[in-house]
């Protein structure tokens, strides 16, 4: 009697599993790429928000029109500091500073959030009577921005 032959099927070594790292790699690329284009379009587009929601600012500022910066506001901006108070720190801020007369962008950081997309943008602020370091933070609200916070920091504030 003889034994009976192994079976091809079972004796055949298992066959080796090709990894595809030409294409993992360039579908990471791709991804990664998106990834990157997507930021930088996001800050280019917070960019002229941005822009465009200070100059606005900025035009309510020098028409005395503080009412309608408070209106304009994110609710949590309202929620933060009553009306009252807001109208005199502006027309502090603008007593003392003047009228604004351009800005610059410094920096910008844009973060999207579950609450919302926030930018915080800085700006060197030239104004009649000195500069100023100004920060926003807006929240996106469809096409526009709404204001959440905003500080001022300037020597001619504080000098009589």
């Amino acid at each position: 009697m003889s034994s009976p032959a192994p079976s091809p099927l079972l004796s055949a070594p298992a066959p080796r599993k090709r990894i595809l790292w030409k294409w993992s790699l360039g579908a990471t690329l791709c991804v990664l790429t998106f990834f990157m284009w997507e930021c930088g379009s996001s800050l280019v587009q917070g960019r002229g928000l941005s822009n465009a929601a200070v100059d606005r600012f900025h035009g309510q500022l020098n028409a005395n029109n503080y009412s309608a910066i408070y209106a304009e506001a994110d609710e949590r901006f309202r929620r933060s500091i009553s009306q009252e108070d807001f109208l005199q720190f502006l027309g502090a801020v603008h007593k003392k500073l003047g009228d604004s007369n351009s800005q610059t962008l410094t920096n910008l950081n844009v973060q999207a959030m579950t609450n919302g997309t926030f930018l915080t943008a800085s700006y060197q602020t030239k104004y009649a009577r000195g500069q100023a370091q100004e920060t926003f933070t807006w929240v996106k609200d469809g096409p526009s921005l709404k204001l959440v916070s905003y500080n001022v920091n300037s020597r001619a504030l504080i000098i009589q």
